[in-house]
């Protein structure tokens, strides 16, 4: 599934949920670097984890099942390769 619309724009639209603690953010470094990765963005010098994040966003509030989708997309990649 390629992206839609520009990393400020999917980043903007999930935005709400995770603000609204929608997500859970475990107490590790990755987080903490993940928080202040988006506190930053777009400015920031790196925005990979952001990208990553409001793609999967993006994609588990369109799917009908979200995250088992996901996986079973996914696994089925994996397999084929």
């Amino acid at each position: 599934m390629s992206p839609q619309g520009s990393k400020l724009a999917r980043s903007q639209a999930a935005a709400p949920e995770l603000e609204a603690g929608n997500y859970w953010i475990p107490q590790t470094r990755w987080a903490e670097e993940f928080i202040e990765e988006c506190a930053a963005f777009p400015n920031a010098a790196h925005d990979d984890m952001v990208d990553a994040w409001s793609q999967a966003a993006s994609r588990f509030r369109t799917s009908s099942s979200g995250i088992a989708d996901y996986y079973r997309e996914a696994a089925a990649l994996v397999e084929a390769h």
